[in-house]
């Protein structure tokens, strides 16, 4: 899953600053495929750390780094799930 990194997630950080500074509608879909992505990833991520073959010996030190990428999707999920997103109306 590395590879996502460079080739995917990268180009959607470029896009969704400017699609948050510029308040572009169009990042919703975007942003909520990058949400999930990035919580499936977490998932394995987790599990190994947790239960794989060398488990952490210190689970707080694993949350502490990266609780962040499971937070982050959310907040994000619950930022665009709702319309519209930037408080604009569309108007006829």
């Amino acid at each position: 899953m590395a590879w996502l990194s460079p080739f995917v997630y990268s180009p959607f950080y470029c896009f969704a600053i400017y699609a948050f500074l510029y308040e572009k509608e169009w990042i919703r879909v975007p942003a909520l495929m990058w949400s999930w992505g990035l919580l499936i990833c977490m998932a394995v991520v987790t599990r190994e750390e947790l239960y794989g073959l060398h488990p952490t010996k210190n689970v707080q030190v694993f949350i502490a780094a990266y609780g962040a990428y499971a937070l982050m999707p959310i907040v994000v999920m619950l930022r665009v799930a709702n319309a519209p997103l930037f408080g604009k109306t569309k108007q006829n």
